[in-house]
């Protein structure tokens, strides 16, 4: 199976529905890495911080993180 066209997305909100910044990439071990990288540097209250991955045209949550949920873990990647 070709992965080529696979996406690992972090995405970064101050609150729910705010601005965000975000960052893809190919490979799952550097999106995963950039996850746990911005919950260390960002992970205070209000901050919504999630990882989605786009396999074969579908996109799957894979992490998400609140101050008040802590982090919650949906697929493996």
């Amino acid at each position: 199976m070709d992965h080529a066209n696979d996406e690992y997305e972090v995405v970064l909100r101050s609150r729910p529905g705010g601005p965000a910044i975000l960052g893809a990439w190919s490979r799952p071990e550097t999106a995963d890495r950039r996850f746990m990288e911005w919950l260390g540097r960002y992970g205070t209250p209000g901050v919504v911080l999630t990882l989605t991955a786009t396999v074969d045209g579908e996109t799957y949550p894979v992490r998400r993180w609140t101050y008040d949920s802590g982090l919650q873990e949906f697929t493996a990647i």
